[in-house]
Formats: C-alpha cells, sequence, structure tokens
C-alpha cells in the first residue's frame, strides 16, 4: 500500500515539473533584417565618421600651407626692412646728409662745458661739523 499510494504523488509532482519546462521550438526567433539593419547603420556612421575627419585633416592642411606662406613672405619683408635700415644707419650716409644740410663736424670728440652743470658736484667748504654725518654723498 505504501508503494501504491506513493506513485501517484511522484507522478503529480513530476507534472508540475513539466509544466514550468517548455519546448525548444516555441523560443521566438529574431528577425536577422533588424541586425543587418543595425551593422549597416553602424558601418555607415563609421564611413561617414571617417571621411568627415578627412575633410577636417585637409582642410586645416590648406589652412596651414597658407599660414606658411604667409610666414615666408613676411620674413623675406622683414630681412628687406632690416637691410633698409642698416642702410639708413649708416655712418657715411648720416655724415653726408649733415654736410648737405650746412653741419659741420666739430673739432674735438666730447663737448666740454665752460661752466659746471646743475648735476655736477661741487665742493663746499662749511664749517658745519655735522655735515659730513648727515650728507647722502659718503
Amino acid at each position: 500500500m505504501s508503494a501504491a499510494t506513493t506513485q501517484p504523488a511522484l507522478r503529480s509532482g513530476a507534472r508540475r515539473e513539466r509544466r514550468h519546462l517548455r519546448p525548444i521550438d516555441d523560443v521566438p526567433r529574431r528577425h536577422p533584417l533588424v541586425f543587418i539593419a543595425l551593422y549597416v547603420a553602424i558601418g555607415l556612421g563609421a564611413v561617414l565618421g571617417a571621411v568627415s575627419l578627412n575633410a577636417l585633416a585637409a582642410e586645416d592642411a590648406v589652412e596651414l600651407a597658407r599660414v606658411e606662406s604667409e610666414v615666408v613672405t613676411a620674413e623675406r619683408e622683414w630681412t628687406q626692412l632690416t637691410a633698409e635700415v642698416a642702410a639708413l644707419e649708416d655712418p657715411a650716409r648720416v655724415r653726408a646728409l649733415a654736410e648737405q644740410m650746412g653741419m659741420e663736424p666739430t673739432p674735438q670728440r666730447f663737448v666740454v662745458p665752460e661752466q659746471p652743470l646743475p648735476g655736477d658736484r661741487v665742493e663746499a667748504t662749511t664749517d658745519d661739523p655735522m655735515k659730513p654725518i648727515l650728507s647722502a654723498d659718503r
């Protein structure tokens, strides 16, 4: 009796477990068109991104070439102006222009004033014993 009573209980328990199981054929199939469209979209995005970056790089290369040509032109102009300034500062040219204007060269190399200038140091004699102590010209 005990064997007969236990067997139907096992069968009902096995049936309960089987209700939660389902056949493999019941798995819903996903349509491959969705994945193909996703891959095509990713590929197109990658290609468009690469083309955009290449176009930006080409634009920067054109700008770089333009700026380099401007730098070369500016360097040429700077060299030309430096040479022109050196020619204008030539002492022989300055002397010739001064003579044309009626200027005469000085007989001495340095001008010596006959009277002392206000900034020259003049030693004054004083009877004040504090003068050397208070003086800033020690």
